[in-house]
């Protein structure tokens, strides 16, 4: 049974994802954009400017909840992660998957991986 991946106040996010990015700024969750569950993100109007411009290294988005969650739409690349052209990243830190926090069940080192 696939679960959604949610907001820590509820809202689905995304079907599934790729891969984590342990990057220089922190762990992110990579999803493809037809992981997204589009309908729960918008542009914020402080983001509005980086539409069309490729100087940008990413397009923000931010979950429509109380949690506010920032959503990354990767333009260009970085130096400091391997994060993907046209991929979307998200702070597991800030996310669900039903029972426990994304970002601390990826991280419990007690946890047991069934074959």
């Amino acid at each position: 049974m696939n679960k959604l991946i949610s907001t820590l106040c509820g809202t689905p996010i995304a079907t599934s994802f790729i891969r984590i990015e342990h990057g220089g700024r922190g762990d992110y969750m990579e999803f493809k954009p037809s992981q997204i569950i589009w309908c729960n993100v918008y542009i914020p109007n402080s983001a509005l400017e980086r539409i069309g411009k490729s100087y940008y290294y990413y397009l923000e988005y931010r979950t429509k909840d109380k949690c506010n969650v920032k959503v990354y739409h990767q333009k260009r690349e970085v130096n400091y992660a391997n994060y993907k052209i046209g991929m979307i990243y998200i702070s597991p830190k800030y996310l669900t998957r039903k029972i426990s926090n994304v970002y601390n069940f990826l991280h419990d080192k007690n946890r047991k991986i069934k074959l």
